[in-house]
């Protein structure tokens, strides 16, 4: 390990100069929360390859917490740190890693002082697989305007071409959006739908017109469909944007 990123493993943990490598490991396994049952030579090896291989990233961060308030950098360090290196140590998809990482530059950055905010969003990302993280930029604006499109057209051709294929996918991507949903990533707006069909059972809708009613109908259905569309909810905007999930979509198909 070399100096430079021992002295910013030091400074992202707090640890008083003079500490050792093999300390600062020790001292990671004691702090990391629930790590005791982890604490074996698998798990020591992934960190110190994971640590290594994002060296120049985590001296970064080092310096810039370095630069920040008390208080802001005692979160960071007791709290914050200990969490993500939990998580580089438990991540089983190396795709993870670099979210992981990155959501914590970005807390860095912003100087999000919300310690409850910060965890809430790590506990979801831990839960998420990769596959998970593209269906949920499925339902950006940025997805949908782009990349979209032709995936839309791609899937409904296999329709056509291999409906065993195509219903496959179209069940395991449904049960992902349920995963979604119990996380309150994506949804829709119930209030709103209750509403609209109040207005239709109230006939707010309707005229005596005849020409009237049916456009009247025409912009009840409108927004009755708006309503019911599953969309990407604040809570997974913030999410994407936390951890710059935005890369993987490219990777989408």
């Amino acid at each position: 390990m070399g100096k430079d990123l021992e002295t910013a493993l030091k400074g992202l943990l707090g640890v008083e100069e003079g500490s050792t490598t093999e300390e600062i490991i020790d001292l990671v396994l004691s702090v990391a929360p629930y790590i005791s049952k982890l604490r074996n030579a698998v798990i020591l090896h992934r960190l110190q390859k994971r640590v290594k291989e994002n060296e120049e990233q985590l001296i970064r961060i080092g310096n810039k917490v370095n630069l920040l308030d008390e208080p802001l950098k005692e979160m960071l360090q007791n709290t914050i740190f200990p969490f993500v290196l939990d998580d580089l140590m438990e991540e089983h998809q190396e795709k993870k890693v670099e979210f992981i990482l990155d959501g914590f530059e970005y807390v860095v950055d912003e100087k999000i002082r919300e310690e409850a905010y910060i965890i809430s969003y790590y506990d979801v990302l831990r839960e998420l697989r990769i596959e998970d993280l593209k269906r949920l930029l499925e339902y950006t604006r940025k997805f949908k305007q782009g990349i979209g499109k032709e995936i839309s057209k791609n899937r409904k051709e296999l329709s056509y071409t291999d409906k065993d294929l195509y219903y496959k996918e179209a069940s395991y991507r449904r049960h992902i959006d349920y995963k979604l949903e119990s996380k309150w990533l994506i949804g829709n707006d119930k209030d709103k739908q209750i509403e609209q069909i109040s207005d239709l059972v109230n006939h707010r809708y309707y005229s005596d017109d005849k020409y009237r009613t049916r456009f009247n109908r025409g912009v009840m259905d409108s927004k009755l469909k708006r309503a019911s569309e599953t969309k990407l909810t604040r809570f997974g905007n913030d999410l994407i944007k936390v951890f710059n999930l935005e890369i993987l979509m490219d990777e989408i198909k």
